[in-house]
């Protein structure tokens, strides 16, 4: 039996204070997400970030939990689950989250437990970066012994199927009739563009790339899209245009209504649903805009299930680790 480990960010426990305290402590104190000395980091992080942002996250995951959970984990069972069915009892699918439950940890004992010949890891993030594929690829290693043999997915923003299942989840909107469609990736701070790791591309110019690729299966003309990069924290520069910026320019343009893809994230998420479909719909309301539409993620839709195969099978896609 062969084994799958998908991963994703993660989620706090639930959306209380203390919970969301918690989570927001491991998330940061990763030295390859807030990548400054030992000592700073953590004056930063416990001393200035968590004290000034927790509440704020804490009602943003209020907004968007439901009965099931936090919308990021209850797809990534979903997914889990029609992985699983998808490729058969040759394979051990198991669903973990770099921070939090169920932990990376977690994942990689249940796999043991399955007896599973190897390990396939496919961190769920299309474009490459040390903050996000590269930490998931760092604790990995260190919960795995040199037994069994791990391989891991780097990237797929540009797999054919990747790009075809977010063909098909534009098509599930009315696009000439949006005065302008955004891209809207995950920000990164400027300074660790430098920092390749495993990918050969930097992760603006991938993500530049993904966009590309949907807007021409879309058939889009350039005037008709732009791409811009969210989720910034902190005064440091991050990759421009923002995404907060760009909404409230479209609308002061004139823009009426327009249509936000997320390409960097493969399941709706707080990112999403509340940084765009919230908070990005406020800003473009706020100046003049009338409709903001969120182009819904690739969640467990039978497209993304496919390329989750695909990337299973493929041995050309993997790296060893």
């Amino acid at each position: 039996m062969k084994g799958i480990l998908l991963v994703n960010l993660g989620s706090p426990l639930s959306p209380t204070y203390e919970d969301v305290r918690a989570y927001l402590k491991e998330f940061l104190l990763d030295p390859l997400v807030v990548d400054y000395p030992s000592i700073l980091r953590h004056l930063l992080v416990r001393g200035i970030i968590i004290p000034l942002r927790y509440r704020k996250v804490a009602h943003a995951y209020k907004t968007i939990w439901d009965k099931e959970g936090p919308p990021l984990i209850v797809y990534g069972k979903k997914v889990q689950k029609a992985l699983q069915k998808v490729l058969g009892d040759e394979f051990h699918v198991a669903l973990s989250m770099r921070y939090q439950k169920p932990s990376i940890r977690d994942g990689i004992l249940e796999l043991q437990k399955a007896k599973v010949s190897s390990i396939t890891v496919i961190p769920l993030f299309p474009q490459y970066a040390e903050a996000t594929t590269g930490s998931i690829i760092k604790e990995v290693q260190s919960h795995v012994n040199g037994n069994i043999s791990v391989h891991t997915v780097i990237e797929f923003g540009s797999h054919p199927l990747f790009i075809d299942a977010w063909k098909k989840q534009g098509e599930l909107y009315p696009l000439s009739s949006y005065d302008h469609i955004l891209f809207s990736f995950h920000g990164l701070p400027i300074r660790q563009l430098k920092k390749l790791g495993h990918s050969q591309i930097p992760y603006n110019s991938s993500c530049i790339q993904t966009a590309q690729l949907i807007a021409e299966s879309l058939k889009l003309h350039p005037s008709q899209y732009s791409i811009s990069f969210q989720s910034r924290l902190g005064k440091e520069k991050w990759l421009q245009p923002y995404t907060n910026e760009v909404i409230a320019s479209l609308a002061k343009e004139g823009k009426k209504k327009i249509l936000v893809i997320s390409a960097s994230f493969v399941a709706d998420c707080l990112e999403t649903v509340y940084e765009i479909g919230v908070e990005g719909k406020r800003d473009f309301e706020r100046h003049g805009g009338k409709t903001v539409d969120l182009c819904e993620s690739l969640n467990e839709s039978q497209h993304f299930i496919s390329l989750l195969k695909a990337l299973s099978l493929d041995k050309t896609c993997l790296k060893k680790l």
